[in-house]
C-alpha cells in the first residue's frame, strides 16, 4: 500500500462528510436541526463508546485479578495501539459477536499469547470485515466436536465411494 492510497478518503470519511453536510443544512433550514443530528447520531455513538469502555475495563479488571499488571500494560505501546484500534472498530459496530471477538483479541494481546504486531492487525481487520456468521463458523472450526457436543448436535457424514450411473 502506498502513501497515496493511505491519503485517499475512505468510504467512512465520505459518509461522515455527507452526514456533517446534511447536519449543517438541517441546522440552517430547520431550527434545531443540529440537535436532531446529535439526537440521531451523536448519542448512539457516545452510548457505544461508553459501553465499549465499560466492557474493556471489566475485562482488564478480570485480567488484573488473575495477576496481570495493569501498570505494565499502560507502558506497552503495542497494547495501547491495539486498544485504540479495537476501540475504533467496536464503536463502529453494533455486533455483539464482533465486540466479544475484539475483547478476546485484546485479552490475548495483553497476555502476550498473540503473534507479531502485523498479524495482530490483520486479525483485527478480519474481525472488522467479517460478518457475524464468519465469526461463528471460525468459532465452530476451533473445536468442532466440542461445539456440536455443547449444542447436543450430532455430525452425520455420508460418503459414497465410486461413480453412479
Amino acid at each position: 500500500m502506498s502513501i497515496e492510497d493511505d491519503l485517499k478518503p475512505t468510504v467512512s470519511d465520505q459518509i461522515h462528510s455527507v452526514v456533517s453536510f446534511a447536519s449543517s443544512i438541517a441546522s440552517s433550514i430547520i431550527p434545531g436541526g443540529s440537535e436532531l443530528f446529535n439526537l440521531l447520531v451523536d448519542k448512539p455513538i457516545n452510548t457505544r463508546r461508553d459501553q465499549w469502555i465499560i466492557e474493556l475495563e471489566k475485562r482488564l479488571r478480570f485480567l488484573e485479578s488473575h495477576g496481570l499488571k495493569i501498570d505494565v500494560l499502560q507502558k506497552n505501546g503495542e497494547f495501547i495501539s491495539a486498544v485504540l484500534y479495537t476501540s475504533s472498530i467496536a464503536i463502529r459496530n453494533h455486533s455483539e459477536e464482533k465486540r466479544q471477538s475484539l475483547l478476546n483479541a485484546i485479552t490475548n494481546i495483553a497476555l502476550k499469547t498473540s503473534i507479531d504486531a502485523t498479524k495482530e492487525k490483520m486479525f483485527l481487520n478480519y474481525i472488522d470485515d467479517f460478518a457475524d456468521w464468519h465469526l461463528k463458523i471460525l468459532w465452530y472450526f476451533e473445536n468442532p466436536r466440542q461445539r456440536f457436543a455443547d449444542t447436543d448436535k450430532t455430525i452425520h457424514l455420508q460418503h459414497k465411494a465410486g461413480i453412479s450411473h
